[in-house]
């Protein structure tokens, strides 16, 4: 039997098989790390989510409280909501008790009102007043990180200007009425 020639089969077959081996292990180790990774992907996803939610809620009681203030107030006052009404729209509404005036409201590409205007990265409307209960609303497609921005007076051409800040809130699912989706027309 000649030994050099079985030892030269025999040791590269067992690099072989180790090498197979080993080769598996990384395998196994790199789809457990891969598995780990998105486990930990869909917990954060997860925790984002609540921590939006959260927030949302949030708001929505500031909103409650700030409207309620506002109505059980001894003079008149200016309350605000902002909702979601489907799709990028929304409605403010002057929920209090009193008139807004010289009423501008900044669709702001970020928290960073001043910033976003000055790059010209944010949308303005106006209105002459909004009375309680009076709505506007307005399409967008910043999308749902960006925030609104209402200034007003309390008197027509005042100076004392009056400032309320609010995210948009998130959009609701699509409404489907009678076979086909809710449609909201704005004017010109």
């Amino acid at each position: 039997m000649d030994w050099i020639a079985l030892a030269g089969v025999v040791v590269p077959t067992a690099l072989a098989l180790l090498a197979l081996w080993l080769r598996s292990k990384d395998r196994k180790h790199s789809e457990t790390a891969a598995l780990a990774a998105d486990t930990r992907a869909d917990r954060t996803e997860a925790i984002a989510e609540r921590a939006a939610v959260a927030a949302e809620r949030q708001a929505a009681a500031l909103e409650r409280q700030d409207v309620a203030a506002a109505l059980a107030a001894p003079t008149p006052q200016v309350a605000w909501t902002l909702e979601s009404i489907g799709g990028a729209n929304y409605m403010l509404t002057n929920a209090g008790s009193a008139t807004a005036w010289d009423v501008e409201v900044d669709i702001g590409y970020s928290r960073a009102l001043e910033t976003a205007r000055a790059l010209g990265m944010m949308a303005t409307l106006s209105r002459e007043s909004m009375r309680p209960g009076e709505q506007l609303g307005f399409p967008t497609t910043f999308g749902p990180v960006y925030d609104v921005k209402v200034t007003w007076s309390a008197t027509p051409r005042g100076e004392d200007r009056r400032t309320w800040n609010r995210p948009l809130p998130p959009e609701p699912p699509p409404r489907v009425s009678g076979g086909r989706f809710d449609r909201i027309d704005f004017p010109g």
